[in-house]
Parts: C-alpha cells; sequence; structure tokens
C-alpha cells in the first residue's frame, strides 16, 4: 500500500528528527481509495500534522494548484501575485 510506506516515512523522520508542522495536501483515487485514505489519515492525524485530502472527484490539477498557493502562503510569497497586478 502506497500510503502506508509514506505514513511509515513520516513517522520515521520524526521519530528521528521530531516533531514537524508541514501541511499535507493529497489527491487520491483508484483501487484502494478507502484504504489508502484511513491509513494515510490515522498517520497524519497521530503526528499531528495538517492535511487536506482530496478525492477522485477532484481534479489533480486543482489539488496541484491548492498546494501551490498553500506554499506561497507558507513562505510568505503569497503577496507576490498581488505586486505584479
Amino acid at each position: 500500500v502506497t500510503f502506508q510506506a509514506i505514513g511509515d516515512a513520516l513517522t520515521d523522520y520524526v521519530n528521528e528528527k521530531g516533531p514537524i508542522d508541514i501541511p499535507v495536501v493529497v489527491g487520491r483515487g483508484g483501487p484502494g481509495l478507502v484504504k489508502g485514505i484511513i491509513i494515510l489519515k490515522q498517520c497524519l492525524e497521530s503526528l499531528k500534522l495538517p492535511y487536506v485530502i482530496f478525492g477522485p472527484d477532484t481534479p489533480v490539477t486543482l489539488v496541484a494548484g491548492y498546494a501551490a498557493k498553500l506554499v506561497n502562503a507558507i513562505s510568505g510569497e503569497g503577496g507576490r501575485e498581488n505586486e505584479s497586478n
């Protein structure tokens, strides 16, 4: 299960480096949808990581756009778009 491996890697990282506070954005569809989401959600909640999970009805372009806006907001570049207008 792909999300199991991602959850294991995040858990290992936090155990080695300490708590982190990064948002996780996930777009999910396909076989094993429910199982994958449950596995990752449990992991993210146990690590106290903020997250948003989009289902198969959300186009990957919207998921990527959401993630890009989140990165800009977190990195302090959220106003950069407005400066060029």
